[in-house]
């Protein structure tokens, strides 16, 4: 656990997280603690930093491919087996830049302008920004906020995917398997309500699963593709979360649907997506064939500085049950405005978390903390925020 008690500075790396610049763009106030981007605190895994360093070593940076690498998709496919129980074949698996990447592509692929893709909001804000870049329209299938013995949780609202569902101009469902900002790790009960109400309507499945990986001890995150036995659905996946290497932009779309994968892949091709990152591809391969151990023991970190939030947070914020990821999502609703919410955590306490509109409906009056980082600046943030 020691691995991740210490972080060295990020000032003065390029970091977008860090850059006070984008924090005065995006939240207004510049000289702030940032809890706003999704990356961690945390050194990436051992075997990642040498793999990094054996490749930078060789000195040529070059344009770069995976298309003769077939051990990089098998340590893909054989981490989806060990960790989760799902056989992935290496032919399903494509490398992407990035998982937005992929909606964008998958939309692009399945839908003509004008044609509805589902969303279940609130949600991360790139979903419903890139279903309008692809001239396509969110359909907003609210989640439902259930006040529960240990804190709010969310639950989908089912009757009304099947009503949404039903539409035969709604041709996608864009799921988020764990749920960011909500924090839930969807049972399987819960999927396989979703995916018998997408079977009867012919909806296909795109399920963003970057943060499959991070799931509290205890708790299990079942992949879509391995409930689902038809060929109408896409995953997608990332070591971006997992180790904490998203600047590396390297992903993969798994589609069991041959004709699709071609589409995808040509779609890509065609809208100029990135080549391969020489180091991305090293780091992926790396993380998933060596730093297992790192990840668990990763997870209890995280998991243990979820319960420190959960003991130390006032009355006045309530703190969403949360199964899995590093991201708390928190109703602070009874501050007020928007204003006296920036007011409280901007201005008084210097503190960046991210507003909760940007998550779409049912963010409002809400909060996202990412907690990704050592214990003991996590009690100091707490200290202020009380």
């Amino acid at each position: 656990m020691g691995y991740f008690n210490s972080c060295p500075s990020r000032e003065h790396s390029h970091s977008f997280k860090y850059s006070s610049s984008i924090m005065k763009k995006k939240l207004g106030p510049q000289n702030l603690q940032p809890l706003w981007v999704a990356d961690m605190d945390f050194l990436c895994p051992p075997a990642v930093i040498e793999a990094v360093k054996e490749r930078a070593a060789h000195g040529i940076f070059g344009y770069s491919t995976m298309a003769d690498d077939g051990e990089l998709l098998e340590h893909v496919s054989t981490w989806q087996k060990l960790r989760l129980d799902w056989q992935v074949d290496t032919p399903w698996i494509s490398y992407s830049p990035g998982v937005v990447n992929s909606i964008y592509y998958l939309v692009q692929a399945l839908c003509e302008p004008g044609d509805g893709v589902i969303v279940q909001n609130p949600v991360y804000g790139p979903f419903r920004s890139v279903i309008k870049d692809a001239k396509c329209n969110w359909i907003n299938n609210q989640m439902l906020k259930i006040q529960g013995p240990r804190g709010p949780y969310y639950q989908m609202d089912l009757e009304d995917l099947e009503k949404k569902a039903a539409d035969p101009k709604n041709k996608i469902l864009l799921l988020c398997s764990p749920s960011n900002p909500g924090g839930r790790v969807w049972t399987m009960e819960e999927l396989t309500a979703v995916r018998d109400i997408c079977h009867r309507h012919e909806v296909f499945v795109i399920s963003d699963e970057i943060h499959g990986d991070l799931i509290f001890p205890g708790e299990r995150h079942i992949p879509w593709g391995l409930m689902d036995s038809t060929e109408n659905w896409a995953v997608l996946i990332s070591p971006s979360k997992t180790f904490n290497v998203p600047g590396l932009g390297t992903s993969f779309c798994i589609i069991k649907n041959k004709k699709l994968r071609d589409q995808f892949n040509l779609i890509k091709y065609h809208n100029h997506g990135a080549m391969e990152n020489p180091f991305g591809l090293v780091a992926a391969k790396a993380a998933y064939a060596k730093a297992s151990p790192w990840l668990n023991e990763l997870k209890e970190y995280l998991k243990g500085n979820y319960e420190l939030i959960d003991r130390s947070i006032p009355d006045n914020i309530k703190l969403y049950r949360q199964e899995g990821s590093y991201l708390a999502w928190m109703d602070v609703s009874s501050m007020g405005s928007v204003k006296k919410i920036k007011e409280y955590f901007y201005e008084q306490r210097s503190l960046g978390v991210q507003l909760g509109e940007d998550f779409g409906p049912g963010g409002e009056g809400h909060v996202r903390l990412n907690f990704a980082l050592p214990s003991r600046v996590l009690k100091e943030i707490l200290k202020r925020i009380n």
